[in-house]
């Protein structure tokens, strides 16, 4: 998590914002991730040039963030990063139940 936070601010956040949707939402297709990732907090219009790629989505990540091939489903790399991010949620993501709920 700390290199996440080392990399450019719009890498940075794209990738924070990757993990959060997925802890909060425990399981998301990459397609619906990807369309969350597209809402913007104000957006009036929807813009699909706005939708990331999953290779984009997923270098943000650095490695913490995969694709499930058979089901396209979005997962953390292994569940140690689970229980370490369901314990620190209220660090990292203090806003994340808000921002689920406004882009929702």
């Amino acid at each position: 998590m700390a290199r996440m936070k080392e990399q450019p601010k719009s890498r940075m956040e794209l990738g924070m914002s990757t993990i959060m949707w997925w802890l909060l939402a425990k399981r998301l297709l990459v397609k619906e991730l990807q369309h969350a990732l597209a809402v913007k907090a104000r957006d009036t219009v929807w813009d699909e040039e706005d939708i990331p790629t999953a290779t984009v989505f997923l270098s943000a990540c650095l490695g913490l963030v995969v694709v499930d091939k058979e089901t396209t489903t979005v997962r953390l790399v292994h569940y140690s990063l689970q229980e370490y991010l369901q314990k620190n949620q209220e660090y990292y993501f203090p806003c994340g139940d808000s921002i689920l709920s406004s882009a929702c």
